[in-house]
């Protein structure tokens, strides 16, 4: 890669780089990041100290800052990883449907089924604001969109109502599945119903009803 690119690499990609490494190359990273979000998760991100994931671990508290310069890059890795395993299974549950409302709904059911089983780096995504975190806002927010991606790219392929706005409709739609979190109890009704109850949602507001676009797709962001 050219020097001038590596200059210009966004600041999540880079840190994301840099964590992959540092993973593949000890797995004391993965013990940490573990903790991290087992804490993060349950206490919070500003009530949890360095101290604390250092004591989970069995580690010296400046041992932390070994693999990570700080607590904000520590959170951006537990981003990361949390992001990099509800996308994969997003993405392997949206590869056996074929109609695109279909796929949406396999997405919505494969993101409640990761979020509402008690998944520590889910729950960190859910819960910690990357306003909380003011210095790592941006990579936050980079690592959110990233696995949004997945959504903007779905929604692009249904044809909406001209008096639904897509955009926000998608916000609606993962901000309803992520505060599951904070209601949701195992019943009746799993996260296949609520699924279900969300693409609802959203064939209502579809033009006549279709599932498919019959134009080219359009971008929704």
């Amino acid at each position: 890669m050219p020097a001038t690119a590596a200059k210009e690499m966004d600041p999540a990609t880079e840190i994301s780089t840099r964590v992959l490494k540092k993973r593949r190359n000890n797995n004391r990273v993965d013990d940490l990041l573990d903790a991290a979000a087992r804490l993060f998760a349950e206490k919070g991100y500003k009530a949890t100290t360095t101290r604390d994931i250092a004591n989970a671990v069995n580690m010296q508290s400046g041992a932390v800052y070994y693999h990570f310069k700080s607590k904000g890059e520590l959170l951006l890795a537990v981003f990361e990883v949390g992001a990099d395993r509800i996308s994969s299974q997003v993405r392997q549950a949206i590869e056996t449907e074929d109609q695109p409302i279909d796929k949406l709904g396999a997405a919505l059911q494969a993101h409640l089924d990761v979020i509402l089983d008690a998944n520590a780096y889910a729950g960190v995504m859910g819960t910690v604001r990357p306003s909380d975190v003011p210095g790592f806002k941006d990579q936050l927010v980079a690592q959110r969109d990233r696995y949004e991606e997945i959504f903007v790219a779905l929604m692009g392929d249904l044809d909406f109502d001209p008096a639904i706005d897509p955009v926000l409709l998608r916000m609606f739609l993962i901000g309803a599945a992520n505060y599951a979190q904070v209601w949701y109890r195992p019943g009746n009704r799993k996260p296949a119903y609520l699924a279900e109850q969300l693409v609802l949602l959203v064939k209502g507001s579809l033009n006549n009803n279709a599932s498919e676009r019959s134009d080219t797709t359009r971008d929704i962001r």
